[in-house]
């Protein structure tokens, strides 16, 4: 089964690319390694999961994905006991890792503390309650919205705008 990757961060890994995209590529970057096989179902759950949040964090990390069915030795030599797992690699080491599925704000929260920063916030959502909110004329709701927001980031452009 061949995975359809739509950018760069998220990439599929064999084990003759492990080293150099994973091992390698994690001395400078942060690489999530998420072992999977097409038959699991909690993967398939976590699929979609790992997927918005690498969508969301192109330039944070990368998310490499290894079919354990197909790379077997791979898995065997890296103690994999069971899926999902995922394993995150920093400068060349194995620094965390979980398994099985995870609510989205516990993956993030988990990348935040191996990052050791916070992830940005996909804003397009406040925007839109936002404008929302000034559309049916629920003005204070949105300017406590707008506030808030503020509150975070003081240097957002397009919520300085709708103030």
């Amino acid at each position: 089964m061949k995975l359809v990757m739509k950018n760069e961060n998220i990439i599929e890994v064999d084990e003759q690319s492990f080293v150099e995209k994973v091992i390698d590529a994690s001395e400078n970057s942060l690489v999530l390694v998420d072992f999977w096989a097409p038959w699991c179902g909690p993967c398939k759950q976590l699929t979609p999961i790992l997927t918005e949040i690498a969508d969301e964090n192109k330039e944070r990390f990368i998310l490499a994905k290894i079919n354990i069915d197909e790379n077997q030795q791979l898995a065997a030599q890296l103690r994999i006991q069971s899926i999902p797992t995922v394993i995150a690699f920093h400068k060349k080491q194995i620094v965390n890792g979980f398994q099985g599925v995870q609510p989205k704000p516990k993956i993030i929260e988990f990348i935040e503390k191996v990052y050791g920063s916070p992830l940005p916030k996909n804003k397009d959502e406040i925007y839109k309650n936002i404008l929302h909110l000034i559309e049916i004329n629920k003005l204070d709701e949105a300017l406590n919205l707008i506030e808030d927001s503020l509150a975070e980031n003081s240097n957002d452009a397009k919520i300085i705008s709708l103030y």
